[in-house]
């Protein structure tokens, strides 16, 4: 028993010493420099949010997770105080800067052709959105709210690792493409790369009312599509291979999408299973879970205390042991073996995770267990759909528009769907 689930009783150990308070996982670091905060006139870091608005004052505000300050410092020479620039100076933690409005909304695909980017002012475009590498002048607004909160000079405001670039790039392409399918594009770039922005909030409320808030966390079905059509598409070249294709697959698209808790939760679990079939061990799925669950732990600590992590983790666990009961109990009932695992499925991970939603958000939404069955084979074929029609528009970008017809029409499918089963009442959990 210890030998075979050694690595699930290390879980569950670990789980309980985080989740208990015995233990205190390091968390996002209190912001520490060399220079003051007044000192500080330029900041270096990687954008760790999208932008807020602040309508009140009509700017945004944006976190960042600071590498490097630059600023001046007074020194004594000859008994005279003189100002000198430092170089760039190490430094670490959160910060915030303050943006104005029309500087992050001029580099948004309906923003283009704004007043401020009349191609006089020479601003180059970029996304200004989380894991962007960035560097700005700042002046210090505020440090009386529990972290330093700057001014950036927007004409300042640039992005300087190249890696950031190429990916900023691409998800501003891929904007631009969807921008024209509507609703339906908002929807493909909302499960295509984590950015809900553009989602009407309508159509969020209604997915969480209907219990599918979690199709849009990114997550394993977002990464097996991926790597699935990677394996489909290199089948006929062998099993390395396919296997090599399938993790380069699920790499892109980690790298596209952002590091999201549940995202490499996903890939840690799809790395170990793939290690053991390569040392031909049928792995045990409670145990590859329970190994990833360590290895994030040890990579990535202040993911383990977000609640899409803590999710994520309890709807497999559900899947994995409520999920397989149920399923074997619907197979005695005659029930079509994809639907009884589609169905089991949802039921295992809608009885994990109902307790946490009700704590923490004070509703549940059970109808969840037949909505998710229905449309998460919609979802799934609505992104491969999706796949093809961006495909298509980059070949033939005067067809974008026609192109992302085929998306609309299973998007109003998907809408209709979900809109009926939003209307079913929710589980309150009242004080």
């Amino acid at each position: 028993m210890v030998e075979r689930y050694g690595v699930t009783i290390a879980a569950i150990c670990c789980a309980c010493l985080i989740y208990s308070g015995i233990y205190n996982l390091p968390q996002q670091s209190a912001f520490c420099s060399p220079l003051s905060l007044q000192q500080i006139t330029e900041i270096e870091g990687i954008i760790s949010s999208n932008p807020i608005k602040i309508t009140s004052d009509n700017m945004y505000r944006v976190s960042i997770s600071i590498q490097q300050v630059m600023g001046y410092v007074e020194k004594r020479r000859n008994h005279l105080q003189h100002t000198i620039a430092t170089s760039k100076l190490s430094a670490y933690g959160q910060a915030q800067i303050l943006l104005p409005a029309h500087i992050v909304e001029m580099h948004l695909p309906d923003g283009l052709y704004s007043q401020y980017n009349s191609g006089e002012t020479g601003i180059e475009f970029f996304l200004i959105e989380k894991g962007t590498h960035i560097r700005s002048r700042v002046s210090i607004a505020d440090s009386s709210v529990g972290y330093p909160l700057f001014y950036s000079d927007p004409d300042s405001f640039v992005v300087i690792s190249y890696h950031s670039l190429i990916r900023n790039r691409c998800r501003f392409w891929l904007r631009q493409i969807l921008a024209a399918w509507g609703d339906a594009g908002a929807l493909v770039l909302a499960l295509f790369s984590g950015a809900t922005d553009t989602l009407d909030k309508k159509i969020l409320a209604m997915f969480r009312c209907a219990g599918l808030a979690h199709i849009l966390a990114l997550s394993g079905m977002h990464l097996s599509l991926f790597a699935g059509m990677a394996r489909t598409v290199t089948k006929r070249t062998g099993i390395f291979a396919c296997t090599i294709s399938a993790l380069a697959a699920a790499t892109a698209f980690i790298w596209f999408a952002g590091n999201f808790p549940s995202l490499f939760r996903s890939f840690l679990c799809m790395l170990i299973t793939t290690v053991c079939t390569a040392l031909g061990r049928k792995p045990c799925l409670l145990n590859v879970l329970s190994a990833a669950f360590l290895a994030q732990t040890i990579i990535a600590p202040t993911n383990m205390k977000q609640l899409s992590c803590i999710l994520s983790y309890v709807s497999l666990v559900g899947i994995i042991i409520i999920g397989v009961a149920a399923r074997n109990l619907l197979l005695k009932l005659r029930l079509p073996y994809t639907a009884a695992e589609q169905l089991g499925s949802s039921i295992g991970a809608q009885i994990a995770t109902t307790p946490i939603t009700l704590i923490v958000f004070g509703t549940a939404a059970p109808i969840g267990i037949i909505t998710s069955t229905i449309i998460s084979p919609l979802i799934s074929i609505f992104m491969i759909v999706s796949c093809l029609c961006i495909a298509l528009a980059f070949f033939f970008p005067s067809f974008t528009f026609y192109s992302g017809i085929p998306v609309q029409y299973l998007y109003n499918i998907i809408y209709v769907i979900t809109n009926y089963f939003a209307e079913f009442p929710l589980i309150i959990l009242t004080a």
